[in-house]
């Protein structure tokens, strides 16, 4: 008779607390700590510049600090390896970019963007071509002319091998016919300006944010985009390579993704807090003021966009010899 009181005491004491024996709580309290935000570039690069005040606007929007640590290295593997490997709870998110994508293609990783949860993509960026000052191009057409007529003579600087910008280089490159000394730097596109604006490369590609400081104090002559239409603001002076002749068209874009896994609840507050945060006037505002493009995209069809993206991005590096992952 004891045991039957027990038995059916215990009954209406789990009955009585909702979401008891289902193994999730009834209700999920997030964030109640401070988030750990990875950026797997360095300081000062592009994603590092844009991705900032996004997540400051998060951190207003959830309540809670939102604590930066860049891990650069290995085309932004380094810092994906620590987002992918760390507990699905929300505690520990990244801001990413193509690379996220093309890592698992050249073998850096052994996983790509499935297996993260992407929460949005908020930005894009196409890539651009700059000249150092002094040297005596003053269009694409002339550039590309000496390479063909001087081939491996005109140095390019890139990012590291497989970074979106070297990408967007050898598309460049393929695509007009062109042959150039192909430098990639030890780095995203700051090193790349870096080498450009001190003469120690002749043309440089990199990314908007990345080169606008040398552009507008006349070190870099910006040349070219790699967009099907022009920059919006003060660079949109510059033709596309598609204008020039050059089928050639390389963008990034940049997202906030977690670890795969997130409970529903803690995934729906992230996706609300960069929806707001990626629409915010004064973000928007921000973008525009260094020439960036807003863009959002919420889960599946982020998702969506960044595997359209892989079509484009997979026959470059296989081109380059450097496709380690079969379809």
């Amino acid at each position: 008779m004891k045991r039957l009181f027990a038995a059916a005491l215990a009954i209406l004491l789990l009955a009585s607390f909702p979401g008891a024996g289902s193994g999730q709580p009834s209700e999920i309290k997030y964030p109640i700590k401070p988030i750990k935000v990875i950026f797997p570039v360095e300081p000062g690069s592009g994603g590092d510049v844009l991705c900032r005040p996004l997540v400051e606007k998060m951190s207003q929007i959830l309540g809670q600090p939102m604590i930066v640590v860049n891990k650069p290295g290995a085309s932004g593997a380094i810092g994906l390896q620590e987002v992918h490997d760390a507990k699905p709870d929300g505690y520990t998110i990244t801001a990413t970019a193509p690379f996220i994508v093309t890592n698992k293609m050249q073998g850096l990783m052994p996983y790509d963007h499935r297996e993260f949860d992407i929460i949005g993509i908020f930005q894009t960026d196409p890539g651009i071509i700059c000249a150092n000052s002094k040297k005596p191009w003053k269009t694409i057409k002339e550039v590309v002319a000496q390479a063909k007529a001087r081939p491996g003579e005109i140095s390019l600087a890139t990012p590291s091998k497989g970074a979106i910008w070297w990408l967007a280089g050898m598309a460049f490159q393929n695509a007009s016919g062109a042959i150039f000394n192909v430098m990639p730097q030890a780095g995203a596109g700051g090193f790349v300006v870096t080498q450009v604006a001190g003469g120690h490369a002749d043309v440089g590609m990199v990314g908007v944010p990345e080169g606008k400081g040398q552009i507008e104090g006349g070190n870099l002559r910006l040349l070219a985009v790699m967009s099907k239409e022009r920059l919006p603001g003060k660079f949109n002076y510059a033709p596309t390579l598609i204008e020039e002749g050059i089928q050639a068209s390389i963008s990034t874009f940049r997202a906030i993704a977690a670890p795969k896994g997130l409970p529903k609840p803690v995934f729906d507050k992230l996706l609300a807090a960069t929806e707001k945060a990626a629409n915010d006037q004064d973000y928007r505002k921000f973008l525009g003021t260094q020439n960036s493009i807003p863009l959002w995209l919420p889960k599946e069809r982020a998702v969506k966009f960044y595997e359209d993206q892989a079509e484009i991005y997979r026959p470059i590096i296989e081109k380059a010899g450097m496709l380690k992952e079969k379809k």
